[in-house]
């Protein structure tokens, strides 16, 4: 049944390639990280605004006489002692989202890092320090289970870190494999349960927070999804979604079991209250405007669940190859915003779901989309995780980096061999993503909604109303 199941997904994921559109195959053009972001006429405000940011290391005794310090958008050499007390080596930052900083030896600079930094909200930071605590922070925060590219959410999460026990236990394991040559991209049992046992503290005091919320949907609500109709002129009426879940949904408008029209609405990620996290999420909103020459009598939501998985395999069976188009679609969609995205975001630099319409499908390709959402089911949270991020390398690097090019072209950004030589480098640690997380409380997003839910839609003297 499993191979079934991986073949027609397949067969899903192929087809929704051809919709999204080939990606051009151009040479990588050879030249140096970019330094100077101000340059880069196509460059959006929204996404990427530079600042320069000084930077210091502890224990510099570690890292050899010369290193080589980078962010997405640049990188300087340096000798170790003098980043020990001087602040006079700047490094060029995107202050927009987290920012990943890496350390190398510079003798070895196309080899694993030996240490990193993530700087949550860099809009409030000057300085950064490179040490193996703040190479321990790193590695937790990057946890497909954890990681987000909001830096509100992410100053909140990495500030949780910071003060656990179980991250200066994995710190001190570090230190003393730190002039081991990529020490970081192998397996080490000792260091791996330190990272785990870290990784679930985290887990665990976020899921405390966040579980202190009780939702409870109003009349117009459905899987934390809103609809509300705002205006109508003639034909076409503006429709205001809301989206309360930390999870990525679409939603498809029917009229006698047609699709008129659909539309994916991102998570919510951005929280009401820094200081008191468990008041929640703002909703993400999206306005668009429905066409209502046909009359919809009915909202489908889809998106990625737990609570009705047996039901939705049973249907998935019976289903035919258009049929399982429709609904694998959103899940794969789902499960790149909410799982990938983050991760691939710190990598690069700047948040890749503002740029969504790229089609970050694409990077899911080669996923066996019900095999992970089983794995969900039966609480295999690192074999989930492995096989999220090895599928989206392996993407987003085919045909010379095409796909990343085109993310990062979006973004005013050239693709260049230094990027991608960065960019393997790091994912060469992030990709052991093997770390059990423990706490089914991680997922209440999933362990709280189904893959599907409708809307059903009234009239009221041509006014549209959606409940429940």
């Amino acid at each position: 049944m499993k191979k079934t199941f991986k073949k027609l997904t397949g067969i899903i994921l192929a087809t929704s390639l051809l919709i999204t559109s080939c990606t051009s195959t151009t040479s990588i053009k050879q030249e140096d990280v970019i330094n100077n972001i101000s340059e880069i006429s196509s460059l959006k405000s929204d996404i990427i605004k530079q600042k320069n940011i000084s930077i210091n290391i502890e224990k510099a005794s570690l890292y050899g006489d010369n290193v080589k310090v980078s962010s997405s958008f640049g990188e300087f050499t340096a000798k170790t002692t003098d980043l020990i007390k001087s602040n006079k080596e700047i490094l060029n930052i995107n202050s927009l989202s987290p920012q990943l900083i890496t350390l190398k030896d510079e003798k070895d600079a196309n080899k694993t890092p030996l240490a990193l930094s993530i700087i949550a909200n860099p809009e409030k930071v000057k300085n950064a320090i490179i040490s193996p605590q703040t190479t321990a922070e790193a590695l937790v925060f990057m946890n497909p289970a954890i990681a987000t590219a909001e830096s509100n959410l992410a100053e909140k999460v990495v500030a949780i870190i910071k003060s656990l026990p179980e991250t200066t236990v994995l710190a001190n394991v570090i230190e003393s494999r730190a002039k081991e040559k990529d020490y970081l991209s192998f397996d080490n049992k000792k260091q791996t349960e330190a990272l785990s046992k870290a990784v679930n503290a985290t887990v665990n005091k976020l899921a405390d927070d966040f579980q202190k919320i009780k939702e409870d949907d109003p009349a117009n609500r459905v899987q934390g999804v809103e609809i509300n109709s705002k205006n109508k002129q003639e034909l076409e009426t503006t429709l205001e979604m809301k989206n309360y879940r930390r999870r990525m949904v679409s939603l498809s408008f029917l009229s006698q079991n047609k699709e008129m029209s659909n539309e994916s609405l991102l998570a919510a990620y951005d929280l009401i209250d820094i200081d008191h996290v468990s008041l929640g999420f703002k909703p993400s909103i999206k306005e668009f405007n429905l066409n209502t020459k046909n009359k919809i009598d009915q909202v489908e939501v889809i998106g990625v669940g737990l609570k009705d998985f047996n039901e939705f395999k049973e249907k998935w069976e019976k289903w035919d190859t258009q049929t399982k188009i429709k609904y694998g679609t959103p899940l794969v969609k789902s499960l790149a915003s909410d799982f990938i995205s983050p991760v691939i975001s710190i990598i690069t630099g700047f948040n890749i779901n503002k740029i969504y319409s790229v089609g970050i499908i694409k990077i899911v390709s080669s996923l066996p989309i019900l095999e992970i959402i089983q794995s969900f089911k039966n609480k295999e949270y690192g074999q989930v995780f492995k096989s999220l991020l090895g599928g989206t390398v392996k993407a987003l690097l085919v045909n010379n980096g095409a796909l990343l090019r085109e993310i990062l072209s979006k973004a005013g950004i050239e693709l260049t061999s230094a990027i991608i030589k960065r960019f393997t480098a790091i994912i060469g640690i992030f990709n052991l993503a093997t770390n059990i997380v423990e706490a089914v409380r991680t997922l209440y997003a999933y362990a709280n909604s189904k893959i599907l839910d409708y809307f059903k839609v009234e009239y009221d003297n041509d006014k549209i109303y959606f409940k429940k």
